[in-house]
């Protein structure tokens, strides 16, 4: 047996995916957005189905942040690096989410790209391999959806 965080569980246990916790890079738009409450609401959903968040900024608005571009930069690679997967919001063009999704596609992560219905999408995104389309219609049925994805049983 091994003890982690409280938990006794087996080696055998430990190796299988569902008892890790994932570390998630969430991706959504910054720059162009003034009302950043579905932001609160993407990370709040991500982090019930028992995923660790590892860009939580994503949550606040960038003026409040007092690192540089290049800092900026810098510091989402290295968390996407760090990250099991990225879980991206493309319902609005963004030049960073296109980035990040790109980078986290150049690792091999599994990546996952959300979007509300009737957007409009880049064939590069649509054309992206191996990623997983997550259409929704609002946020009570974006959960759901991603539970699924992320094979979490449902309630």
């Amino acid at each position: 047996m091994i003890e982690t965080e409280g938990w006794n569980i087996s080696a055998e246990e430990l190796l299988n995916y569902n008892y890790v916790r994932r570390r998630a890079y969430v991706s959504l738009p910054m720059i162009h957005t003034t009302d950043f409450s579905f932001n609160r609401r993407y990370i709040n959903i991500v982090e019930s189905l028992g995923i660790k968040v590892v860009s939580k900024w994503v949550a606040s608005p960038p003026k409040e942040s007092k690192l540089t571009p290049h800092e900026v930069f810098k510091r989402d690679l290295d968390a996407i690096s760090r990250s099991d997967l990225l879980i991206a919001d493309v319902t609005h063009p963004s030049h960073g989410v296109g980035m990040e999704i790109m980078y986290a596609y150049m690792l091999g992560k599994k990546i996952i790209v959300t979007y509300k219905s009737g957007s409009k999408l880049s064939y590069m995104i649509l054309g992206l391999p191996g990623a997983v389309l997550v259409e929704y219609r609002n946020i009570n049925e974006l959960e759901c959806k991603l539970k699924k994805v992320l094979e979490i049983p449902q309630d």
